[in-house]
């Protein structure tokens, strides 16, 4: 992609850096994976929550934050505004995906997701067609190699099992009660 004097590396390095962070922010990439307690910054938020942290500089997404999953996990709230994680939580241990471009620490099928993306992006303009190459390309991206590489990536995690009836103030309370 370095050869400036081809076309098609051109347009294929013109995609790249696009498409990378395209298909990185679409999945929980274990091999991308990186953990850091973040600092806060000097002022707080206007409004709204009580603290303000920056994102690491390589983060593409958070996927945790203080042991909080990013979707309907009871815990830490937060949310994500330009650069910056908001929460009311003082601290803030964060489980981030890198976007890191060195292809060498990619899973083998992250790669193949990516290749295939990047074929459906770049195919029109390399093969000068009417896009029918670019759109099979996109097809097998969408129901094959990315859902593969996700569905294999996912496997690769076990949950942390939760007990509601421990965790849970009014089932305790009931235990623990003297009235009976």
């Amino acid at each position: 992609m370095d050869d400036v004097a081809s076309k098609n590396a051109r347009i294929c390095k013109a995609a790249f850096t696009s498409i990378v962070a395209e298909v990185i922010r679409s999945g929980q990439w274990n091999c991308l994976k990186g953990r850091t307690e973040l600092a806060q910054h000097t002022t707080a938020p206007a409004f709204g929550w009580d603290y303000s942290y920056p994102l690491p500089s390589d983060c593409a997404r958070i996927v945790k934050v203080n042991g909080t999953l990013n979707d309907a996990d009871p815990g830490d709230a937060f949310e994500i505004e330009g650069r910056s994680l908001l929460t009311n939580a003082d601290i803030a241990q964060v489980q981030y995906i890198k976007e890191d471009h060195d292809t060498a620490a990619w899973d083998a099928l992250l790669t193949a997701a990516v290749v295939c993306r990047l074929a459906a992006e770049i195919a029109t303009p390399i093969r000068d067609d009417n896009g029918d190459k670019a759109h099979n390309l996109m097809r097998e991206y969408r129901a094959d190699k990315l859902p593969m590489a996700q569905m294999k990536d996912m496997a690769e995690r076990k949950p942390i099992r939760r007990n509601p009836a421990a965790e849970s103030r009014f089932i305790q309370s009931r235990i623990s009660s003297t009235n009976g």
